[in-house]
């Protein structure tokens, strides 16, 4: 409802109730406020703002095709590099401003060295202020730019990132440098592609969820990181996954070393060949149950509630 038909004039309002009023405004409706007087600008830039998604993407320089930048739900079109950083310069005048998730995007068929260009002038944006409130980073760009990768990172405020999600192979010197900031180790949830780097499963054990591609895993630490997340007072849905670009020598020898009766029961509706699927109690929760799925090259795990179970193929049997 408008204030006209509530009987009120925005020009009259005390400088605080402007405040308010903008605080429920979206982000088209402050674009629209801030352009109409000095006054009014100065108002929109005192208060925070919260973006649900951004996305921005590198196109080409060679072919002209500018940068995409979303906002969703509110513009979507690809304009210059500058127009881009004069974005995030305005979303983050405030220190108070955050972005629930941020998808940064490359071209794989465009000039890797253009997009690695534009992601360091935007990091030099970020840095020239206040560490930047993101709650959620997809990264999405080529094996290339791993490194471009740390430094926009390590412009985001630890504090408020939480999730990572990187759909790139890192090699291992960039892993070794993103492992070794701030944000990595205030992380609850990450998704690494791939790595070459020789990870311990310690390196992730704070995480509540996890998914990566390392080259071994041993059968020894795999059934240390079972124990480790059964110990762990998990939520539901709760999950983890470790590929390895080395399969195991023998998967029985991690059965071997559990301390129940290793028992194959699938909780998916269809026949899945060469996978083990044990059914682990939780430490901390009599509900749920951790599910373990054992592959030649991988293990996973996620909790579920034990009244979801019998949702599945096989009735759950009961653990006592």
């Amino acid at each position: 409802m408008s204030l006209s038909k509530l009987g009120l004039d925005w020009e009259t309002l005390p400088g605080e109730m402007k405040m308010e009023v903008v605080k429920w405004l979206d982000y088209e409706s402050r674009c629209r406020l801030e352009r109409t007087s000095i006054g009014n600008y100065q108002i929109i830039k005192a208060v925070p703002i919260r973006i649900s998604q951004m996305h921005v993407k590198t196109g080409s320089k060679s072919t002209g095709t500018g940068i995409l930048c979303e906002i969703k739900p509110y513009i979507s079109e690809r304009v210059p590099s500058a127009q881009v950083l004069e974005t995030f310069q305005s979303l983050f005048e405030h220190k108070a401003s955050q972005i629930d998730e941020l998808q940064l995007g490359s071209n794989s068929q465009g000039d890797t060295r253009y997009g690695s260009e534009f992601y360091h002038d935007l990091c030099e944006e970020m840095g020239r202020r206040h560490l930047i409130r993101i709650r959620k980073l997809e990264w999405n760009c080529t094996v290339h730019m791993g490194g471009v990768l740390v430094n926009v990172l390590e412009c985001l405020d630890p504090n408020t990132l939480k999730t990572l999600h990187c759909t790139e192979t890192l090699k291992s010197e960039p892993m070794r440098k993103l492992m070794a900031t701030k944000q990595w180790k205030s992380l609850e949830e990450v998704e690494i592609g791939s790595t070459s780097f020789p990870m311990h499963i310690e390196q992730f054990w704070h995480f509540k969820n996890f998914r990566i591609v390392i080259p071994r895993l041993t059968e020894v630490d795999a059934w240390r990181l079972i124990k480790h997340r059964r110990s762990l007072p998990l939520s539901a849905h709760s999950f983890f996954y470790v590929g390895t670009h080395k399969p195991f020598e023998d998967t029985t020898k991690i059965l071997e070393q559990f301390d129940v009766k290793p028992k194959n029961e699938p909780v998916l509706n269809t026949n899945r060949e060469n996978v083990h699927t044990q059914r682990f109690r939780l430490a901390h929760r009599d509900d749920l149950v951790l599910i373990v799925e054992i592959k030649a090259s991988s293990i996973e795990g996620y909790a579920l509630f034990k009244e979801h179970i019998s949702d599945y193929q096989h009735p759950f049997i009961n653990l006592d």
